[in-house]
């Protein structure tokens, strides 16, 4: 389980080899060794050293796709603005979400991230990119096939436009003059303040100046803010939002669909909200906010719910993990039960379902007493 080092404990166990924060890919000497409990000098030294997050052992562990072991490079990478570094590990990305049968999100992660994590970023990746692989399995023309790293790229590169909120980098920043004919809501006057709403256009003008990154994946932040019934805030026509044409508006559609699906992951787990939820809620977003109904259902079918190893809560108040994904009825995995170990099978089980998902206990100390 990754964890913030502010809430890292002594007594706390490393899961993996910790390294140096600037080395980079592939690491060579460990600065905590894996398996080894967490002392108050390590986590000073940690923290000495800009290590942001460890992973640290759980009663249970949660299946996690293998691009996890790019995470904290391509979160150094972006939190330089290493816009090169950032392209050449999404083809990393890209290759590793080609070899997985499925994506893995681990949802234990939500438990301690806030809004602005970068975790949020690199689950919109990880989604984004899977399901751009499926949808070029449904492609007979090699032309409409989608680049996976140009949408790793931009998941990645989302939020750099937020860093406009300092009103002297707005004020500073020449913002480009968009088409009126295609972007038909768009005014010199929406560029006087900064407007969150927004942020994806200053994420373009920001990219727009930097000539390593594909025009393609800059064009993508222009339709962010759009929508398929043409009500977006530079109100492009829902023709053209509906339209296939353009590989940056499918790119744009299917980023919108995984941070919506981000978006109420985060919140069911952190307000304790059924996980039946999200299949309702993510539809009713296709008119609300425009989603792409296409890539909803896509998002639905193909990104599962739960992971193995995923710790819930059952409505008969049992707690058990998820040993086992059933992939035509997500809602009903199998569960191992945590105190008996006893395998019970949802879609065999009428009046048991899942309530929530609840956090994984962190192991600490040497006799594997649980930290609550």
């Amino acid at each position: 389980m990754k964890i913030n080092i502010n809430s890292v404990e002594p007594g706390m166990i490393s899961k993996y080899n910790i390294y140096e924060k600037n080395q980079t890919y592939p690491q060579t000497y460990p600065i905590i060794i894996q398996d080894r409990i967490i002392t108050e000098f390590d986590l000073a030294k940690l923290k000495s050293r800009g290590v942001k997050s460890i992973h640290v052992k759980t009663n249970g562990e949660i299946e996690e796709n293998s691009t996890f072991v790019l995470y904290d490079y391509i979160r150094e990478a972006y939190n330089n603005l290493d816009y090169i570094k950032i392209l050449e590990l999404s083809k990393e990305v890209a290759s590793k979400v080609l070899i997985n049968p499925y994506p893995v999100l681990n949802l234990n992660h939500y438990f301690r991230v806030d809004e602005n994590d970068f975790m949020h970023k690199f689950n919109i990746c990880i989604m984004s990119t899977f399901i751009a692989s499926v949808y070029n399995k449904q492609q007979i023309y090699s032309k409409k096939m989608l680049k996976l790293d140009y949408l790793a790229a931009a998941s990645i590169l989302l939020d750099i436009g937020k860093k406009y909120k300092s009103p002297e980098i707005f004020k500073k920043t020449i913002f480009p003059r968009l088409e009126k004919p295609t972007f038909p809501g768009y005014e010199d006057s929406i560029f006087l303040k900064y407007d969150e709403r927004l942020y994806p256009l200053y994420t373009y003008t920001t990219l727009n100046k930097i000539n390593e990154i594909p025009s393609v994946v800059k064009n993508i932040f222009l339709y962010l803010n759009e929508r398929e019934d043409g009500k977006g805030l530079l109100k492009v026509s829902s023709e053209t939002m509906q339209s296939d044409d353009k590989s940056e508006i499918i790119y744009s559609k299917i980023i919108n669909v995984a941070r919506q699906y981000d978006y109420l992951l985060n919140y069911v787990i952190k307000n304790e909200i059924s996980v039946k939820n999200i299949p309702v809620v993510l539809r009713q977003a296709v008119e609300t906010n425009g989603l792409s109904s296409k890539f909803v259902e896509m998002f639905l079918q193909y990104i599962p719910l739960y992971s193995k190893g995923t710790r819930v809560l059952l409505s008969n108040k049992e707690i058990g993990f998820i040993e086992q994904n059933n992939l035509k009825f997500v809602d009903k995995p199998i569960i191992r039960l945590e105190n008996t170990d006893e395998i019970i099978d949802l879609c065999k089980q009428e009046n048991i379902s899942i309530d929530k998902i609840i956090e994984l206990e962190i192991l600490k100390n040497k006799n594997n007493s649980l930290s609550r």
